[in-house]
């Protein structure tokens, strides 16, 4: 399941403030009264693991390393983290869709050979990199990917 960055945000915000707002007091097994105490404590143990939770999944989607500024670096690492089987499944398609006109008989060939997963993948980190790229290569992988999914999802 993808989740936007701002939309997880959203969700800790919204649970965060249930947590404060929770006001059932917890039972002191050891004096069988009622504590206020036991339940802050609670509380602030689950607001703690929701951060954390938060934070590893914020690092799984966008990685905990910081931007350069080079646009050309930025996509160096998010094509590098693609690993070695999605890496070759990006070349064919993108050779496909510049070796011959798209939606042709040898692209959709191509396009029809790969893992649908796969190539949504790569879409999903190499896409804001090449958005901000303007460099007509970037334009040409971009478009050559979404071609791939709409061939894809057609035969699918």
């Amino acid at each position: 399941m993808k989740i936007t960055k701002q939309k997880l945000q959203r969700i800790i915000r919204e649970e965060k403030v249930r947590l404060r707002n929770e006001g059932t007091p917890y039972a002191s097994r050891k004096r069988g009264s009622i504590s206020g105490g036991a339940g802050r404590k609670s509380r602030a143990n689950r607001l703690r693991r929701l951060k954390e939770e938060k934070t590893k999944l914020l690092n799984e989607q966008w990685g905990d390393r910081p931007e350069t500024g080079s646009d050309l670096i930025e996509f160096a690492k998010a094509y590098g983290g693609l690993g070695d089987a999605v890496q070759s499944q990006v070349d064919e398609i993108v050779a496909a869709y510049n070796n011959s006109a798209p939606g042709s008989e040898e692209f959709m060939e191509v396009a029809y050979q790969q893992n649908p997963n796969a190539i949504q993948m790569a879409y999903d980190k190499l896409g804001r990199v090449l958005g901000m790229m303007e460099d007509d290569d970037a334009v040409g992988i971009q478009e050559a990917l979404q071609a791939a999914m709409e061939a894809l999802e057609d035969e699918g």
